[in-house]
């Protein structure tokens, strides 16, 4: 890596210490963790146009495939290209269902990464801390967000309502957003979003912890410790200038996180490039079997319909 003296051989390496009982592991909670994903991204749907859960599991991991290989995050609107083009459902839907799961996202991350930091800050003090403090503080930033969400659109699309003919098109589109994000708000589809996602973040982490526990870490470095590198990477990949294959921002979030536990840079890099591309494997794994199945079988109505 052009910012380290890593090289090709050392994160070979690293590879060769993943034995295959820690990877069928991590492989397992990963694809669990792609089930209550999609499971997520469906209750968030209105009943009405709410598609089969197959089809959705199908949409959800084309989509991430999508989102872990090309740039800057701009494969985050593929759910709604897969969903709308495949199961009917409508693009305020889509749109909805897919802002709600990404906030929740959020907040899981600043919940159980800001938990993790805590315990860690009681030994490390310093970043740690302030890692914690960033994460409880971005959680409730979230939240706010969310709960305003239907009040902005609202207000947006009344405004632009009183323009031209192009505004007002542009304020129709946000209304049915806005009446998309009331509708997954509802607390029928709201609480079961948020409890199915502290599952899914546990799967999440967990495969995370897997992976780097068993790549050759300090005896030191434990599973909480782990917990915390993985919330600085997780953060670092939120950050939307990632090259192909999301590369750059989480090792960056890698080095901190480990570099605050007291392992040296390279080896930071070497564990955090490592599971980044079993993750990579896995995500081309299931996202191919996911256009394959969307190759060979017709598209698929609504459960209402």
């Amino acid at each position: 890596m052009w910012w380290s003296g890593l090289h090709v051989d050392d994160v070979a390496r690293t590879l060769r210490r993943l034995g295959p009982g820690t990877f069928a592991a991590a492989f397992g909670l990963h694809v669990v963790s792609y089930l209550f994903r999609a499971r997520r991204f469906q209750v968030l749907v209105p009943i009405a146009e709410r598609p089969p859960l197959a089809e959705v599991v199908t949409a959800s991991a084309a989509h991430n495939l999508a989102v872990q290989v090309l740039p800057a995050k701009t494969g985050e609107l593929t759910l709604i290209v897969y969903l709308r083009g495949r199961s009917g459902v409508s693009g305020s839907a889509a749109t909805a269902s897919l802002l709600v799961s990404r906030l929740l996202d959020v907040l899981m991350l600043g919940a159980i990464g800001g938990l993790a930091a805590m315990v860690v800050a009681r030994e490390r003090g310093g970043l740690a801390l302030v890692l914690a403090g960033g994460l409880f503080v971005g959680s409730l930033l979230v939240a706010i967000v969310f709960a305003r969400a239907t009040r902005l659109t609202d207000g947006l699309a009344r405004r632009l309502a009183t323009r031209g003919p192009r505004a007002r098109r542009v304020g129709e589109i946000v209304g049915r957003l806005g009446t998309a994000l009331e509708s997954a708000g509802q607390r029928t589809s709201l609480v079961p979003a948020l409890l199915l996602s502290v599952p899914l973040w546990l799967c999440v982490f967990g495969f995370w912890v897997t992976l780097a526990s068993g790549l050759g870490l300090p005896e030191h470095i434990g599973l909480l410790d782990n917990a915390f590198a993985t919330a600085s990477a997780q953060i670092g990949s939120l950050v939307p200038l990632a090259a192909f294959g999301g590369i750059g921002p989480m090792e960056a979030g890698w080095q901190l996180g480990y570099g605050i536990l007291g392992v040296d840079l390279d080896t930071a890099l070497a564990v955090g490039l490592s599971t980044h591309l079993v993750q990579l494997f896995n995500v081309s794994v299931l996202g191919g079997l996911a256009h394959l199945r969307m190759a060979v079988r017709p598209k698929a109505r609504t459960e209402a319909s």
